[in-house]
């Protein structure tokens, strides 16, 4: 239901070059989705992909609900978009290094568990975060009983932020 015109726009840069560029991206309709969202947000994609995941990012954590109607998700932890982000990418790159895209609650609870250490937001429910990651931001989707990232790309980008954001001994 977004607008026609953004949509129509949306088209016209998919047409003009936009699909070859980011083709690995749009052949996943969820990952269109969220392109589009971005799109409508900024009216732009960026050709860098490390500032479209910021974009794409900021569009789910707060714009996403922002479009409909004024319906906004409950939230289980009252994490801002940097203090999420923070323990978001502390997560990732845990589990990246185990290389699980994949995993059981009861391993994402640990993983959560362990990122909260290194991340400093020891005050949050890991459950809650998890229900936060999950229904309220959309990095995360269930798979059968598993959890898993939403596309193994947004893994890939918050490990990248971890490492970025990280001091020099954790960088090492």
């Amino acid at each position: 239901d977004d607008d026609d015109e953004i949509k129509g726009r949306f088209i016209a840069r998919l047409k003009g070059g936009l699909f070859q560029s980011h083709k690995y991206f749009l052949s996943n309709p969820l990952l269109l989705s969220i392109m589009l969202l971005t799109y409508g947000d900024s009216a732009d994609i960026p050709k860098k992909f490390a500032s479209f995941y910021e974009q794409a990012y900021t569009a789910l954590f707060q714009k996403h609900d922002a479009l409909k109607s004024g319906y906004r998700r409950e939230r289980r932890t009252n994490l801002d978009i940097y203090e999420f982000s923070r323990l978001f990418s502390a997560f990732s790159a845990i589990n990246y290094n185990k290389r699980s895209f994949r995993f059981s609650v009861v391993d994402a609870i640990e993983a959560v568990n362990h990122a909260k250490r290194i991340s400093g937001s020891r005050d949050v429910s890991s459950e809650g975060f998890l229900d936060d990651a999950r229904q309220a931001v959309c990095l995360l989707v269930e798979d059968g009983l598993d959890l898993a990232y939403v596309h193994r790309s947004f893994q890939e980008y918050f490990v990248a932020k971890f490492i970025s954001d990280a001091d020099e001994r954790t960088q090492k």
